[in-house]
């Protein structure tokens, strides 16, 4: 019997695409197989001859705190990830952990999870769980589920590539910050909850991302009861005289007003102005001929969320569904990233070439033989932006091809040709009573080649040159802009009074936020806004706003609980320390230890626990009211339970 394999992928459809692939290069036959766990579980995983790939659908084994001490805890292992509430999904887990042991008897075991560190984490976990050395587990990198990246990182992993210990301590990290954060601040914010009267089974779901997303989405108390505020601007002056002021305004007429300059007049000195002789002619003519560069750069997880929210698509259905299908059914490359360039390895002449005989508005003759360096990734291997593979066909749903067009037309942007155009610079003197009084340029362009600006979905416009001579004369107009005088100022009062409303935020706007300010990754950011979500502490879909709960809990944390962007940003430094020193894992994860020690000295838990339960009291018996939590939604319950059955959901 020869050598055994087993490949462990991440999602169903890309272990059916490894195997599909591996089936034709290795001429081998493909057969999906059941695998039935308790009567009750059947996980399908696939064989290519003595290849088995079996696809993880998510973490299987994860970190979890050890049982047993009071908070704050820190004692971790990693083991079978399940969550309160999954039953299912528990025991699918739990079903498709059995697979894996069992194929890996014996097996050579592969790594092909997705390229990025939550990918590679994935891999070590399971790794050690299997009993394996996760620093010489092989690993297959690929940034499409094409033919020819599967069987080519194939290929590389029997050859040496392996696990990037440095990403995966990164990710490893990552998710070590979240169990102490998350584990321990909603433990202490259900202990002074249930301190002072909310039941026992309370919980809070939050955490190092989800406590700074909260307080950006925290409504901002306003007094009902303030004054209006008025206010002058900087401009604003208190005038003594009570006629008003006026602004003329020269401009010279050619192809279009171009504004010179102004003059500021009393009545009186109107007529002089409008009777002097203005005169204005070109004094010169200058052509050049440029070429014009694209943003060289394709969309990577968050540039393309923004886009396709302008055409009207829900960011979160957009990473969830359409370019999660685009990926999986090999018309773009991996849609989880944030880079904005490309791998150097991949033939996109021929990929032009193939995309240009399905579609009639694309040339291969407008792009570039050779990729500039500026828009290759350094290291092939490692994160590549979102980029087209081949034409979906025109029976999928319209949102799904937008999307894919979006992606096409800034790829086809960053590798096109540049424009080529002629810019004619023509300067003009005006002159009042035979002085020179000011000049003006205008710039006209005319384009020869569009190259690039044919594919980016923006509006351009080829103007044409006039016929002009130096010496030729232009004409002058002027125009009057009054500045009346209102309650002896100049300039504008504002009367402002400031009136509270739901704030909602767009999703898409959320999305940049957080990229902005490194909170979350590309790969979990959608699933942060879902959580908040499920959890009842916002609510809308593609414009969110806190709730009542998430209102509470979001004002206590920014008086108690200082997880804020400070964090995040530590964070990602120290991720990056652990890509190239995987070896500080230990020191560096203690540093996040001793901030939540920190938290735990300094807070005060009775009187966040009184905050939590100051919810007035019952409008039916005169009792306090309490924060009371079950069936996973918060509500307003009176304290005289069961006497008075008053409750009020909050979430």
């Amino acid at each position: 019997m020869g050598l055994k394999f087993l490949i462990i992928a991440e999602k169903p459809t890309a272990g059916a695409k490894i195997a599909q692939h591996l089936s034709n290069y290795l001429n081998c036959d493909y057969e999906e197989r059941q695998f039935e766990y308790k009567e009750k579980i059947t996980i399908s995983y696939y064989a290519v001859g003595d290849i088995f790939v079996v696809p993880l659908e998510g973490h299987v084994i994860d970190t979890k705190l050890k049982k047993g001490a009071d908070y704050p805890k820190f004692q971790w292992d990693i083991g079978l990830k399940k969550k309160r509430g999954e039953k299912v999904e528990n025991l699918r887990r739990e079903a498709r952990f059995k697979l894996l042991k069992q194929l890996s008897k014996d097996a050579m075991v592969i790594g092909a999870t997705d390229n990025d560190e939550e990918g590679e984490v994935m891999l070590y976990y399971t790794a050690r769980a299997l009993g394996l050395k996760p620093e010489n587990l092989p690993r297959m990198r690929f940034v499409e589920l094409t033919y020819e990246e599967i069987t080519r990182a194939y290929e590389r992993a029997l050859n040496g590539e392996k696990l990037d210990m440095g990403m995966a301590m990164a990710g490893h990290y990552r998710h070590l910050s979240d169990l102490f954060v998350g584990m321990n601040i909603s433990a202490l914010l259900s202990k002074s909850a249930v301190n002072h009267g909310s039941n026992q089974q309370i919980q809070f779901h939050l955490g190092r991302v989800k406590i700074p997303l909260l307080r950006k989405l925290m409504q901002r108390r306003t007094e009902i009861m303030k004054e209006p505020e008025i206010r002058e601007d900087k401009e604003a002056k208190k005038e003594s005289e009570s006629q008003p002021k006026y602004v003329v305004k020269v401009y010279v007429d050619f192809y279009g007003l171009h504004f010179v300059d102004e003059i500021e007049a009393k009545p009186d000195e109107i007529p002089e102005i409008f009777g002097s002789e203005w005169k204005a002619k070109v004094v010169e003519i200058k052509e050049e001929k440029e070429d014009v560069e694209p943003i060289r750069e394709v969309y990577n997880t968050n540039g393309i969320l923004e886009e396709v929210k302008k055409h009207g698509i829900n960011p979160i259905k957009a990473q969830n569904e359409i370019l999660e299908y685009l990926y999986q059914n090999e018309y773009i490359s991996y849609p989880r990233t944030p880079s904005t360039k490309l791998p150097r390895h991949i033939d996109f002449k021929r990929r032009i070439e193939e995309m240009s005989r399905q579609i009639n508005w694309v040339d291969p003759n407008d792009f570039l033989e050779k990729i500039p360096d500026e828009l290759l990734v350094e290291e092939t291997e490692k994160h590549a932006g979102i980029y087209p593979i081949k034409v979906p066909p025109s029976t999928l749903p319209p949102d799904y091809l937008i999307t894919w067009e979006l992606i096409a037309r800034k790829f086809f942007t960053a590798i096109a040709k540049p424009a080529k155009r002629k810019r004619t610079t023509v300067t003009i003197k005006v002159y009042r009573d035979g002085l020179e009084f000011g000049e003006v340029e205008t710039e006209f362009w005319e384009y020869s080649y569009l190259g690039w600006m044919k594919y980016d979905n923006e509006f351009h416009s080829s103007e044409f040159t006039p016929e002009v001579k130096v010496g030729e004369e232009v004409k002058v107009k002027l125009s009057i802009d009054t500045r009346e005088l209102y309650g002896g100022y100049t300039g504008n009062l504002s009367i402002r009074k400031e009136i509270g409303e739901i704030r909602r935020m767009d999703v898409g706007e959320l999305l940049k936020w957080m990229e902005r300010v490194k909170l979350g990754t590309e790969a979990t950011r959608v699933e942060h806004i879902s959580e908040l979500r499920r959890h009842g502490y916002i609510e809308g879909e593609d414009k969110v706003a806190i709730t009542t709960i998430g209102q509470k809990v979001a004002e206590i944390c920014e008086r108690h609980i200082p997880i804020d962007l400070k964090d995040t940003k530590e964070m990602y430094e120290h991720m990056n320390i652990l890509k190239h020193h995987p070896e500080l894992i230990v020191e560096i994860t203690e540093m996040v230890k001793e901030r939540v020690k920190k938290i735990y000295e300094n807070v005060d838990v009775d009187e966040m626990g009184r905050e939590l339960n100051s919810l007035g009291d019952c409008p039916n018996c005169g009792k306090p009211c309490k924060l009371v939590y079950f069936n996973g939604r918060y509500f307003i319950g009176c304290s005289g339970y069961p006497d008075c059955k008053f409750l009020l959901s909050i979430s």
